[in-house]
């Protein structure tokens, strides 16, 4: 059996880091009167939240490395994870935007495609 410990400790600190960043456009719009400051704080709060909750539940007190397969199942839940964070402002400042649109639009800006889903 694969001990997910490892795995979920990492991604909750990326999730973490993710949250921490998600403040500087919310100040940015804040101070900026954007009107869009509180999505981004809101995201920022749940996402700090749920990383902190999910580093603290996934500590490992021996310190050890990760395998290769958990290497593997890192790499796949930070994919996963964290366009799915990334997409919270969209969903939360935009109710009008798809789950899917929010998802693939965050994907696109962390991996720096530039695709999009959206019209100008």
């Amino acid at each position: 059996m694969i001990d997910l410990r490892p795995v979920g400790y990492v991604i909750g600190i990326i999730v973490s880091v993710l949250g921490a960043t998600m403040l500087v456009p919310g100040i940015v719009d804040a101070l900026a009167r954007g009107g869009n400051a509180g999505a981004f704080f809101e995201s920022a709060l749940i996402t700090l939240i749920l990383g902190f909750l999910t580093t603290l539940a996934c500590q490992n007190r021996a310190g050890s490395s990760l395998s290769i397969r958990q290497a593997f199942l890192l790499t796949i839940g930070i994919w996963l994870t964290v366009p799915a964070f990334g997409a919270l402002p969209m969903v939360i400042g935009a109710p009008e935007v798809r789950l899917i649109d929010a998802y693939f639009e965050a994907a696109s800006g962390i991996t720096t495609t530039g695709a999009s889903v959206f019209v100008d």
